[in-house]
């Protein structure tokens, strides 16, 4: 008896030493705010390597079309010029000018200008 209790005993400071390692590595998050709007749902971000490979530009797809572009790591963002025009469901980009949406019903469009307009593809 004496044997289990001391074993659940080392498990549970085991247990309690890696969950204080795991809250101490995500220290490095931020609450970034906006001006989007309360309420607004993000449904994906993609951010592309810049020519320094540094990481500033990215998007964020909102959930009911439109799209987010930042080109300071996510500090401001601005509406796209063109948004799309049903729910999305994810967004991913290739490089600085191709990216993709995923959509309701399973519409698929792509951008080849950095996100300033957008053509159905499926």
């Amino acid at each position: 008896m004496k044997k289990r209790l001391f074993i659940n005993f080392i498990a549970i400071l085991v247990m309690l030493f890696v969950a204080g390692k795991t809250v101490q590595a995500q220290s490095g998050w931020e609450m970034v705010y906006n001006e989007i709007g309360s309420g607004t749902i993000i449904k994906g971000f993609s951010f592309v390597p810049g020519a320094n490979n540094d990481w500033q530009t990215g998007w964020a797809a909102q959930f009911k079309g439109t799209i987010l572009k930042t080109t300071d790591g996510g500090d401001t963002w601005t509406s796209q010029s063109q948004s799309y025009s049903t729910q999305v469901w994810g967004i991913s980009f290739v490089d600085e000018n191709t990216g993709y949406i995923c959509g309701l019903d399973g519409k698929i469009v792509k951008t080849t200008d950095g996100g300033s307009s957008w053509s159905e593809v499926f």
